[in-house]
């Protein structure tokens, strides 16, 4: 009898502050405490908060079903807002913004803190960008994937298929461009005790109950495609998705949803 995969899925997203006035974009560094190495755990059990550069980074724990994702990536931005708001902040989900120089003066604004990552399609490790060199940082959507019973296929036909499944939508539900610069190139994922982090997307899908849902409905819509279709179909298109993800090419994003058959807002 062949075994029953179970997926959970979690997030480890990123928003920025911003000041409810002026409107500019205020450095978390001093603000909301908490490191990688040591989040800062919230009230409620398995949810952390920590700074990460310029941005505000919370996790929640790995999910089994949607209606539990939602509410945790909502509870999550409504916490953060409402610890903010006295001094004078609001949360900004956005996927890049430039900062004025002067929030960008600590050690802590001039570091990359995430940990290298990987390329599904060549296999090779991910250059750590570089942003102490200009004003511009960018808000992920890193999404989490555990996997039990995990022996079908690699890792890598899995983070293709969510390419194909997640990264090329993302082209048109994603206006930002400028995150790019820096991350968010496809096959971008870590490997991890429990599966696996996909780090293609933004935080763009954090703005909506349905971009949220149609993030956790896409992530097993990708296993059972590769499941079915098998690593040679992605590979046979791997340019094209590439291509579409890498260059932002909203024709081509259609043209493949169209073919494919991908779920779409």
């Amino acid at each position: 009898m062949r075994n029953v995969v179970l997926l959970t899925i979690g997030a480890d997203p990123e928003v920025f502050l911003q000041h409810s006035k002026s409107g500019k974009y205020i450095s978390a560094v001093g603000l909301i405490g908490g490191t990688k190495q040591a989040p800062r755990q919230l009230e409620r059990p398995g949810f952390a908060l920590q700074e990460d550069n310029v941005a505000v980074e919370f996790n929640i724990p790995p999910c089994t079903n949607i209606k539990s994702f939602v509410e945790s990536i909502q509870w999550s931005i409504k916490r953060i807002s409402k610890e903010v708001k006295a001094q004078k902040l609001k949360v900004a989900i956005i996927p890049a913004a430039h900062f004025d120089p002067s929030e960008l003066t600590s050690a802590q604004a001039k570091h990359a803190g995430c940990d290298p990552d990987y390329n599904a399609w060549t296999k090779f490790m991910n250059p750590r960008p570089r942003v102490a060199e200009g004003t511009l940082r960018t808000g992920a959507g890193h999404i989490h994937i555990g996997i039990k019973n995990f022996h079908e296929f690699s890792r890598e036909a899995f983070v293709k298929s969510l390419d194909l499944n997640l990264g090329v939508g993302s082209v048109l539900l994603d206006t930002d461009i400028l995150r790019k610069n820096l991350y968010g190139k496809s096959g971008a994922y870590r490997p991890t005790f429990y599966g696996l982090e996909y780090r293609v997307l933004s935080n763009f899908w954090l703005k909506s109950s349905k971009l949220i849902t149609w993030v956790y409905k896409q992530v097993h819509n990708s296993y059972t495609m590769v499941e079915q279709k098998g690593e040679e179909f992605f590979d046979d298109i791997g340019e094209e998705i590439q291509a579409c993800i890498n260059t932002s090419d909203k024709g081509m994003s259609r043209k493949l949803l169209k073919r494919h058959s991908i779920a779409y807002l």
